[in-house]
């Protein structure tokens, strides 16, 4: 029994620490599907949707996207597209050798365009659906 408590103080201890270096990302998708939960109805009502939201892995599922492909977006461009607000929109620019390339951020797309190099001109979307999750 000592030892599983050494154990759980020492998930707890690396799990605080996590939080409060603040490096991780924001987690959007998983927010928003915890925002939705909220919004169902009373708290029984949302009581219920959690369990079922955990037993069906919503939760999981919107979690290990953020962890993949959304706090890495996050981390590499500045900007979660799945945290933003309707309306909001990042524009930056990123160099790779003799390429460059405009990134156009806003909720739930992703606008990647080569402005310089070989496929000048060439773009790709990257767009998130949330009536498909």
């Amino acid at each position: 029994m000592k030892k599983i408590s050494v154990v759980l103080m020492a998930i707890a201890l690396s799990a605080t620490i996590l939080m409060q270096t603040g490096c991780y990302g924001s987690f959007g998708l998983t927010k928003k599907v915890y925002e939705f939960n909220g919004s169902v109805g009373d708290k029984f009502l949302n009581t219920i949707v959690f369990w079922a939201f955990c037993i069906i892995p919503v939760y999981q599922v919107a979690g290990f996207l953020d962890v993949v492909i959304f706090n890495l977006l996050e981390f590499w461009t500045g900007s979660n597209p799945i945290a933003m607000n309707e309306g909001d929109i990042d524009i930056q620019k990123l160099t790779s050798g003799d390429k460059e390339y405009l990134v156009t951020t806003t909720r739930n797309n992703i606008h990647i365009e080569q402005t310089t190099g070989p496929m000048k001109g060439k773009s790709v979307d990257i767009i998130f659906r949330p009536e498909f999750n």
